[in-house]
């Protein structure tokens, strides 16, 4: 089952959306209010009643709250008020948090009248909720003294008196003149449920044409000191170093192209960045602070498209920024070189010549030379290198960057132009992480779509006739809008269609290496498993498919996994599925030889998976 929520047409010259009819997600306006039940009753109360009061204990067989309330001949009616407070008020009868009923959709309790009460019958009784000193009735109700449980639902309109300001349950008896007697009741499970409200379906928004492919480095709102940043996670020997490598003939330079950067007149002052840093490649995404030892090379774009950078440095000074570190070196005494650029675009490099000789060129080939001093090298005789961006302002998000290349010269001889996903061969994404994609080459357009949409996948056309899934695996979601870039392959020459789509997991899907997804065939799957062997780790793929064996990305489930060989290693023998996939790296082998198969099963209603046999010599 899929539900289609939205269509989008591109043209060359325009774009121009139609809706389709759609079902819409369901979200609870609130969270549910469950009415603490503990035994020391710190949750209730008797609000008011006649004399005597009535008696409150826990009867801890059932976890429920028990009531006696007694009832005499004297003149009068006389009445009984049970509350149960929205929070643990500690016995008084407000404590000043309320909450509003209208997100609400029902009060809902289980209630049982015991067959001891010896009232001949029962007036009034009661359930709803207080405000203030004031109580709302929900309903009235005839107890019958059966000794058995009742579950009672009693919907709240939203209309109520005092329904925006309830602070507890309530249940009151009232009993007129001379009916006398006991009336022993119980109640447990109360709890206000929230509302389950329909989310409009997502719609998309004009496309944008791509200008660049690579690495895209994504910002959002109110980050301004969020980075997207890539690094060398090598950790042995001087990692990527230039000390006691770089030599005249033999320089080590470290380059990183910029295809792309956000409209310089509408966003000055972003900032893009190279890092050589000491201490252990970990993913460090803010070296120039946590580093022991750093090289800070900074580029800010103007407002008139023109840019210019800054090499900065500190040395010994651990996760340290102040006088010492921060203001002290990298914006104080360790600023060493600037240099202007023409345009922020391009080829920026520095070029190490030996231990202390440095050459700085920008894309306009604008260069400027200068030296180190010798007691900065031995501080850097291992380091590793970050590139990225930092959109620096709170009001920049939704703003991007595209490297086209990153690069470290021999005897490194790092070239990435970012054709396949990160992390890969070279580099690994730097957190904390805020959008570093790959657009890879042949994509024609960014379809976007405003947010939420969660559980959705995108999927696109040239024709109407025919739709497949966007084959990106990117879905990027900043500010109020979802990101996916889509190849110009998948589209027409001339125009093409853009549409949101959610899938039910109606069965599992267990892929093996040397396996692929294959949506609409009639196995769900492509390729043969590569050959195994005992005791030997490899990939294992799991997928929540739909019926056409699309992968529902709606499905967040964790399953359980099992196998016919009773000696597998299957992990922890669970696995959560995040958009509806997740790949198990390294962590699943066969035991013993046979052919024997692996099951993935879901607790909720999607059928199990089972993986082709193989069998292991």
């Amino acid at each position: 089952m899929r539900l289609r929520h939205t269509l989008q047409k591109w043209i060359p010259a325009a774009a121009l959306g139609l809706l389709l009819a759609a079902s819409p997600s369901v979200l609870r306006a609130a969270s549910d209010i469950p009415i603490v039940l503990d035994s020391g009753l710190s949750a209730w109360l008797c609000g008011w009643s006649g004399t005597p009061a009535p008696t409150l204990s826990y009867d801890s067989a059932n976890s429920a709250l028990e009531v006696q309330a007694t009832w005499t001949s004297s003149g009068g009616g006389e009445d009984c008020y049970i509350d149960g407070t929205a929070t643990d008020c500690n016995g008084w009868l407000t404590c000043g948090s309320t909450f509003d009923g209208t997100a609400y959709a029902s009060l809902d309790f289980d209630i049982m009248f015991s067959s001891s009460s010896t009232l001949s019958f029962v007036q009034t009784f009661q359930m709803g909720f207080d405000h203030g000193y004031s109580f709302t009735s929900l309903s009235n109700i005839i107890p019958v003294l059966d000794g058995t449980w009742h579950h009672y639902s009693l919907p709240i309109k939203g209309t109520e008196t005092g329904v925006t300001g309830i602070y507890a349950a309530g249940f009151y008896c009232w009993q007129q003149a001379g009916n006398t007697g006991t009336l022993n009741w119980e109640v447990k499970n109360v709890v206000f449920k929230a509302k389950v409200v329909p989310i409009p379906p997502p719609t998309l928004a004009n496309p944008e044409p791509i200008k660049a492919t690579g690495l895209w480095l994504g910002t959002y709102a109110g980050g301004g000191g969020a980075r997207n940043s890539i690094y060398t996670p090598i950790t042995t020997g001087n990692g990527v170093s230039w000390v006691g490598v770089a030599t005249p003939s033999t320089p080590v330079t470290y380059t990183m192209t910029i295809a792309q950067y956000p409209n310089s007149a509408l966003y000055p002052g972003i900032q893009s960045h190279i890092f050589l840093s000491s201490d252990a490649a970990n993913g460090e995404g803010a070296p120039e602070w946590n580093s022991t030892n750093s090289i800070f090379f900074r580029i800010m774009n103007n407002a008139d498209g023109s840019a210019y950078a800054v090499f900065m440095i500190k040395t010994n000074s651990p996760g340290a920024n102040g006088g010492n570190g921060w203001g002290g070196q990298i914006y104080g005494t360790g600023q060493l070189a600037l240099i202007n650029s023409t345009t922020v675009t391009g080829k920026w490099s520095l070029t190490f010549s030996n231990d202390t000789n440095v050459t700085i060129t920008t894309p306009d080939n604008t260069s400027t030379n200068f030296s180190l001093d010798p007691s900065y090298p031995p501080y850097f005789q291992y380091v590793f290198a970050s590139f990225g961006i930092q959109q620096n302002t709170d009001t920049y998000g939704g703003q991007y960057a595209i490297l086209s290349h990153a690069g470290i010269s021999a005897p490194y001889s790092i070239d990435d132009y970012f054709t396949s996903g990160i992390p890969d061969s070279s580099f690994s994404l730097a957190g904390p992480e805020y959008g570093a994609q790959t657009v890879a080459p042949g994509s024609g357009w960014y379809a976007k779509w405003y947010l939420p949409a969660s559980g959705f996948s995108l999927i696109v056309s040239p024709d109407l006739s025919q739709w497949a899934d966007d084959p990106s695996t990117n879905t990027w979601t900043f500010d109020v809008y979802g990101w996916a870039p889509v190849p110009q392959s998948a589209l027409g020459a001339n125009s093409g269609y853009f549409q949101m789509v959610k899938r039910t997991a109606t069965q599992l899907q267990v892929l093996l290496p040397g396996e692929t997804n294959a949506p609409g065939t009639l196995t769900g799957k492509t390729g043969t498993p590569d050959p195994q062997t005992v005791g030997n780790p490899f990939n294992l793929t799991i997928n929540a498919c739909d019926t056409g064996w699309h992968i529902a990305t709606s499905c967040n489930d964790t399953v359980a996994l099992t196998s016919t060989d009773a000696s597998a290693w299957l992990g922890s023998g669970n696995a959560t599925l995040v958009r509806g996939t997740v790949t198990i790296v390294g962590n699943t082998y066969f035991g013993s030889s046979g052919t024997w198969t692996i099951t993935a099963t879901d607790t909720n209603s999607v059928s199990p998976g089972v993986s082709t046999p193989i069998t292991i010599p």
